[in-house]
């Protein structure tokens, strides 16, 4: 009877370990024979691309692999497994490097899909390089009109393909000039932080960060609203334009000789650079911007007007500059004939010299043989 028992259970535990081992067998040919192309995976880049719908390209960068293209579809639809691109976490630290590596895809010229880093971690193209034809990268700047015209002559050709390009839909505000505003110049006095890499600790007694918030954005935005009142009061319904206000400060202003275009600033006796530190210069300027009707109409007006806004203190700055050049290595530079300057003081109100038509880029792969 024991004997019979033991048999039994020499036969149960076989055919439990027979059953496993089936179950264990028809799990890994069960997973060996999943089309990868249903796998919910996003590094296979082509996976989802039905190419029965229209002309694709494949644009491949790589390191390794080289720069090309490949137009037949056919051999794109025999890679669409095995075209496998995953990021590495690399891409995530900061640092300058090259990221336009990877692919891109176009569908009748148009750009549809792209996955680009600095690092992969998988970088698989089948045979594609088999089928490769050499590509270069182009870039034009222009006006509207230019731009339209090169657009026009790539969606013409099969060997083209649109990386970037602007959007050209709003015509308002093709054509801008700008109107310069004299110096608003403010006395100021200041304290040094030593042991902060000359950072600036205070602004007329008060916390640098707190005359910041409180004092100089008030003041920044107080002139914006004037200028840009002085502007429409002027155009008077002449036209329909945006307006924005640009600024600009400067603490320590370089005196410059003029004439002298690189390192001309003026020193001291001891070579270092004169700077005056006493003032704190605020330079605004409107950029006007319009169609080319209106442009024309508004950049013919007067705006001088707004000059009245200003008050100046030229005086003072020119004899605090007179003192500063005595104190140089060039003591005998003339400040009444205009042989130095503040590089930073403006002192009348000019507009630019003409009108200016704004410039787009555009971004394209032409293949080449």
């Amino acid at each position: 009877m024991r004997k019979l028992f033991l048999i039994i259970s020499v036969v149960v535990i076989v055919a439990v370990a027979l059953f496993v081992t089936y179950r264990r067998l028809k799990t890994v040919k069960t997973v060996t024979t999943i089309n990868p192309l249903n796998i919910d995976d996003s590094t296979y880049f082509l996976k989802d691309v039905d190419f029965a719908d229209g002309d694709y390209a494949l644009y491949i960068k790589h390191k390794e692999h080289g720069e090309f293209v490949v137009t037949d579809k056919a051999v794109l639809k025999k890679n669409k497994n095995k075209l496998r691109l995953k990021k590495n976490w690399k891409n995530y630290l900061p640092g300058e490097g090259n990221r336009s590596y990877g692919v891109i895809l176009f569908k009748d010229n148009t750009l549809i899909k792209r996955k680009q880093a600095g690092f992969f971690s998988t970088f698989e193209i089948g045979d594609l390089k088999k089928y490769a034809k050499p590509v270069k990268e182009r870039m034009l700047r222009g006006t509207r009109e230019v731009i339209e015209e090169e657009i026009a002559k790539i969606n013409s050709s099969n060997d083209k393909f649109i990386i970037s390009q602007p959007s050209l839909s709003d015509n308002f505000s093709e054509f801008n000039f700008r109107v310069f505003f004299p110096s608003v110049v403010l006395p100021v006095s200041r304290e040094i932080d030593k042991n902060g890499y000359e950072r600036l600790k205070t602004v007329n007694g008060i916390e640098y960060d707190e005359w910041l918030k409180k004092h100089e954005n008030k003041f920044i935005q107080e002139w914006t609203r004037k200028i840009e009142n002085c502007i429409h009061n002027v155009a008077n319904g002449a036209g329909d334009f945006d307006v924005e206000i640009l600024h600009s400060t400067s603490l320590d202003t370089y005196i410059q000789i003029n004439g002298v275009d690189w390192g001309g600033e003026l020193r001291d006796t001891n070579n270092v650079i004169l700077t005056l530190k006493d003032y704190i210069f605020y330079n605004f300027q409107a950029i006007i911007s319009t169609n080319h009707i209106d442009a024309e109409k508004l950049y013919s007006l007067n705006y001088n007007k707004c000059d009245s806004l200003f008050t100046t203190n030229k005086k003072e700055l020119l004899d605090k500059l007179k003192q500063a050049v005595l104190k140089s290595n060039k003591p005998h530079l003339n400040v009444d004939k205009g042989e130095v300057r503040l590089s930073a003081y403006i002192d009348t109100l000019f507009k630019s010299k003409q009108i200016e038509q704004q410039e787009h880029y555009l971004n394209w792969l032409e293949v080449y043989n």
